[in-house]
């Protein structure tokens, strides 16, 4: 996908990540409280060419697309949520609060990782 094809698709919200990254959760829980609809590019394998445009310099997810411009690292991702969205009826979303069960939830099993 080259630029064009990136800002005509502006109005959408697109996640670029893979679900084994506990950054990549963390943002999806965020759009999730807040009731946004987004589309999830998944196959990052090979680093695409909209992974490269869009974070050129880390070349890391997570990486939101909002209104045709990128948005990276998980942490600025959730401001950037909680500040557009903030009239979604739902509170205030910080990143510390989302990390410790995250961080829980990829590191054990059973009981502990459902309640976590």
């Amino acid at each position: 996908m080259d630029h064009q094809e990136l800002e005509e698709g502006a109005e959408k919200v697109k996640l670029l990540g893979i679900w084994s990254s506990p950054y990549v959760v963390k943002v999806i829980w965020a759009l999730r409280i807040k009731h946004v609809e987004y589309d999830i590019e998944e196959d990052l394998r090979n680093k695409g060419n909209l992974l490269l445009e869009c974070n050129p310099v880390h070349q890391k997810v997570p990486v939101l697309i909002y209104q045709g411009k990128p948005i990276a690292e998980s942490d600025v991702i959730i401001e950037f949520i909680d500040d557009v969205w903030k009239d979604s009826g739902q509170g205030r979303i910080y990143s510390t609060q989302l990390s410790p069960p995250i961080w829980k939830w990829f590191t054990t099993q059973g009981k502990e990782q459902e309640d976590a």
